[in-house]
């Protein structure tokens, strides 16, 4: 019976959706019009631009060894753990900058923070 309680639990938080931080994340548009044919998961530098202004302040949008715009943002800190950007809040972010231009954009992210990082609840 324990075992059945702790296993379900343990399933539980597997299959929440995982946030976690990192140091680098940008914005992809999907199901859209680009060069002649409708294209998914082509990098969008004015998407990126704007959800790195929108999530938090403290990133810098630039390029960063990609030859796409990514957001940078990452504080290493002993205490308060969260100096980088949560991917579930820049994706939510990327979301909006698109649906402002009628498309759909959702944010990828890429040098995962170990540790626990929380997400933004004061959006």
């Amino acid at each position: 019976m324990k075992f059945s309680v702790f296993l379900g639990a343990v399933l539980a938080i597997t299959s929440a959706e995982a946030c976690a931080s990192y140091k680098y994340c940008w914005c992809v548009r999907d199901n859209f019009n680009y060069q002649g044919k409708v294209q998914n998961n082509i990098a969008w530098d004015e998407d990126t631009t704007k959800a790195c202004v929108a999530n938090g302040g403290g990133g810098v949008s630039g390029w960063y060894g990609q030859n796409f715009k990514e957001c940078y943002r990452y504080v290493k800190r002993t205490i308060r753990l969260d100096g980088a950007i949560n991917n579930c809040d820049f994706s939510e972010q990327c979301a909006a900058a698109g649906k402002a231009e009628g498309v759909t954009s959702r944010g990828l992210c890429r040098d995962k923070i170990s540790g626990f990082h929380w997400r933004r609840t004061d959006v």
